[in-house]
């Protein structure tokens, strides 16, 4: 997350803020062999209750109960032990960095303070990872640091795509906004680095709030949405 102080209200201090989450958060809980090949209903409860003993302290029983049921697809009497490791991914991320988040930007945005929510939602073609699994914790620090934009030099050299560079623009152009102003959309200032036209010019990147709850899902075409998970 990135916080900014913008001043002070009331007696209260205001901050704005912006963070944002990758698809599979918690996928660095997993071993290999989990992440190859998936796994039985078996090893989700016990990775299931693990957590649950681990996070909670009354009714565990009922969460447990609660996280499965949710996480479970009713519709299919059979299913492969990848989509089990997927759903039991989607819970973990969930509790562990997405639910506290959005929670965080809901009172936060309460407020009335400034609040912008983004989802990188973007996994470049040499990922080692799996289509699937979407973005891993991780990978959008590269393009929120412009690393695409300078080939990665001089400490992470890498043959970067266009695509690559587009995305990473975009985030550094609404990071670079926020550091300055507390708004990612102003100034709008674009370095022409790359070839291909910078897709954030004319994408503004609304507020989180909590009735419309929209967040930027950055990609390659990004856009705002709502709701997210």
């Amino acid at each position: 997350s990135n916080v900014k102080r913008s001043g002070e209200s009331m007696g209260a201090n205001r901050y704005d803020l912006l963070f944002g989450v990758v698809t599979s958060e918690a996928l660095w809980r997993f071993s290999s062999t989990d992440i190859q090949g998936g796994f039985d209903f078996e090893r989700r409860d016990k990775i299931l209750r693990t957590y649950v003993r681990n996070a909670y302290v009354y009714h565990l029983n009922e969460i447990f109960s609660t996280i499965r049921n949710e996480y479970t697809d009713w519709d299919k009497p059979i299913v492969h032990p990848i989509n089990v490791r997927d759903s039991t991914l989607e819970a973990l991320s969930d509790g562990h960095t997405v639910s506290p988040l959005l929670k965080v930007a809901l009172l936060h945005s309460r407020r009335g303070a400034s609040t912008h929510l983004f989802h990188f939602n973007y996994q470049p073609k040499d990922t080692d990872y799996h289509e699937r699994l979407g973005s891993v914790r991780g990978e959008d620090l590269s393009y929120v640091l412009g690393q695409p934009l300078v080939s990665g030099h001089p400490y992470f050299p890498h043959n970067y795509s266009r695509q690559d560079m587009s995305v990473s623009e975009t985030l550094v152009n609404f990071f670079t906004n926020f550091a300055k102003t507390g708004n990612p959309n102003e100034p709008r200032h674009h370095h022409a680095s790359s070839k291909e036209k910078p897709h954030h010019r004319g994408l503004t990147w609304e507020p989180y709030e909590p009735n419309s709850q929209l967040y930027l899902s950055v990609g390659v075409k990004s856009r705002m949405k709502s709701h997210y998970r």
